[in-house]
């Protein structure tokens, strides 16, 4: 054993000393490398839980496609690769061909269309299952890193259930996800640990994504505001001013992809036809994501009101923001409890709390990665055993429908099934679609009433001269036509109806 020899300096007889001493050898404490601990370290019954809530989340989603306007994303996406360029006006409508259409989501509806040609009808849920596991998976972390993992487990469990009715194969999926990051991004810029320009090009990309992006802007807006309530217009004002300058630089941003000046009109356009369609609707506290999303605001005001003495104007601004978007539509729910979902964590705090119980991290590690290889395997077995399409996708009406009418003719049909009917049957041209935002306002109101025969509903259907109908069975409109104008039935099943004009013939 190494000994270690020291000098010692003594005094004798009134002079000095040194003599070389061996000192035994002293016994240094472990000091552990420098970096970060183990990425499982301080990980307990909660972590786990919360990461077989995520991944059991991204395995339901897994399910055949659900949402009526994923068919017509893809028709987009596919449309823009093979003429490499973006749409101007509409080519598909018997109703809208040669109006103005603004693909305001091309970006997303290009990987949409990427999923589906890789891996067929497959791979839009295998879309939405990805889009779901990142989603909340951020969700998850930003909530564990901002309280006990106790309180984390209960932020992230009410931000999946508010997410929800947000979880489709649509383009929207990727923009919750840009949220999140954007979201992230004001609150660090505003603490001075990134620069708040970053959300420049971060806008520039979400303008390409989806017609939310202008929540970027509205973030900083929110931002200025909050710190001016901080810090007084003298203490505040510069940041304001910057902040200011940042928002009007991402709008310009929006401007200045493929779309153009003309997509800063979008978010408005498509407001405008939110009484049409059902996630336009009021919130329901009934449903799953309505009841995630109010506890996670009743949670927030009682956590706030108990932890914080003083006003933070900056986090009420953002909370306040969050919770109006959240009760504007059923749509918004999900952005607002994203927006929420950090905020809630803070606001809870990292006071003492019971412990669920933590385990070393040879222990964690190993369970999570059991957990893991579980949702793979789940995730496999439900990919390759689901089908293709929901059991009553009108898989034969279809057929028959494309059968009997000519190429290019018109077809009068509900609008939650046109988009289906862009993608299987090609070469026919529905009256409406879920691009709702294309066709005159007027028209899709009386279109919507003349099916459901309100009023004067002839005066509505004779000038579009359809050649067809495809309707489910309890439409209204398949008696009107059917037992009023002798429309022939040419397929018929509990679901679906298909009917021809009387003096049409298939060409």
């Amino acid at each position: 054993m190494a000994r270690t020899l020291v000098l010692e300096v003594s005094r004798h007889r009134g002079g000095v000393m040194l003599s070389a001493v061996q000192e035994p050898e002293r016994v240094r404490p472990e000091v552990p490398p420098a970096g970060r601990q183990p990425s499982f370290a301080g990980w307990g019954v909660a972590h786990l839980v919360a990461l077989a809530l995520v991944l059991g989340a991204g395995v339901f989603s897994l399910a055949p496609p659900s949402d009526p306007d994923v068919w017509w994303h893809v028709k987009a996406g596919r449309w823009i690769l093979d003429n490499a360029a973006l749409p101007s006006t509409d080519p598909w409508s018997l109703t809208a061909e040669g109006r103005d259409w603004v693909a305001h989501s091309w970006l997303s509806e290009v990987v949409i269309a990427l999923f589906h040609d890789a891996f067929g009808l497959k791979g839009l849920a295998l879309f939405r299952s990805l889009g779901v596991l990142m989603l909340l998976g951020t969700l998850a972390v930003q909530a564990f890193r901002r309280t006990t993992p106790g309180r984390a487990l209960l932020v992230t469990s009410l931000a999946l259930l508010a997410t929800r009715g947000g979880w489709g194969e649509r383009p929207q999926l990727i923009s919750f996800i840009i949220l999140a990051a954007a979201a992230q991004l004001v609150r660090a810029a505003i603490a001075g640990r990134v620069s708040p320009w970053w959300l420049v090009p971060l806008t520039w990309l979400w303008a390409n994504v989806h017609g939310l992006w202008f929540l970027g802007p509205a973030l900083l807006v929110v931002a200025m505001l909050g710190t001016l309530g901080d810090r007084g217009w003298r203490g505040g004002r510069d940041r304001a001013a910057r902040l200011t300058t940042v928002a009007l630089a991402c709008t310009g941003a929006a401007a200045l992809t493929p779309n153009g000046p003309e997509i800063l009109l979008q978010p408005l356009r498509v407001n405008a036809y939110g009484r049409f369609v059902s996630e336009w609707g009021p919130v329901d506290v009934h449903a799953v994501w309505g009841f995630g999303f109010f506890t996670m605001v009743l949670l927030f005001l009682m956590a706030y009101g108990r932890h914080h003495g003083k006003q933070d104007w900056f986090v009420l601004a953002q909370v306040t923001f969050a919770i109006v978007l959240g009760l504007m539509y059923t749509r918004t729910v999900a952005p607002a409890a994203v927006m929420l979902t950090p905020l809630l964590a803070e606001a809870l705090g990292r006071t003492s709390a019971p412990m669920l119980g933590s385990f070393s991290v040879r222990f964690t590690r190993s369970a999570a990665s059991l957990l893991v290889l579980l949702g793979l395997a789940g995730g496999a077995a439900v990919w390759t055993q689901q089908p293709e399409l929901p059991p009553a996708a009108p898989v034969e009406a279809t057929r028959v429908l494309s059968a009997v009418t000519p190429d290019g003719a018109g077809v009068l049909n509900e609008y939650g099934i046109g988009g289906w009917l862009l993608l299987f049957a090609p070469d026919v041209r529905p009256a409406i679609d879920g691009r709702a935002e294309i066709y005159p306002q007027e028209f899709v109101g009386e279109y919507i009433s003349a099916v459901k025969m309100n009023g004067d509903w002839k005066s509505t259907i004779l000038p579009l001269q359809a050649h067809s109908a495809f309707l489910h069975a309890g439409t209204p409109l398949v008696n009107g036509l059917r037992d009023e104008l002798g429309w022939r039935t040419a397929y018929e099943n509990e679901d679906w109806v298909v009917l021809v004009r009387p003096d049409a013939e298939r060409s």
